[in-house]
């Protein structure tokens, strides 16, 4: 956890508040490089919400400027998606 995306994530204006669980839940996970790897099912679980729910809100972030997403391998090589945090 990273309490600088923490902070930050706390304090951002996204006017949705399943955006911003979504966006607390990922600053939560976050490394100090602002990076993240968990699955859509995983942040689903966390929030008590949807897959689909997660995915929408997730774009939004994206479009929003909050977040990038990359795919990258996971140790046991299954693709997995990488959260970064915009600086």
């Amino acid at each position: 956890m990273s309490t600088k995306y923490l902070f930050a994530a706390m304090k951002a204006r996204t006017d949705n508040p399943a955006t911003k669980l979504v966006l607390i839940y990922l600053a939560d996970s976050a490394n100090d490089k602002g990076k993240c790897w968990p699955s859509i099912s995983t942040i689903a679980k966390g929030c008590e919400c949807s897959a689909r729910t997660v995915s929408r809100k997730l774009e939004e972030l994206i479009v929003m400027g909050f977040i990038d997403w990359e795919t990258a391998l996971t140790k046991g090589l299954k693709p997995a998606i990488c959260t970064t945090f915009r600086p």
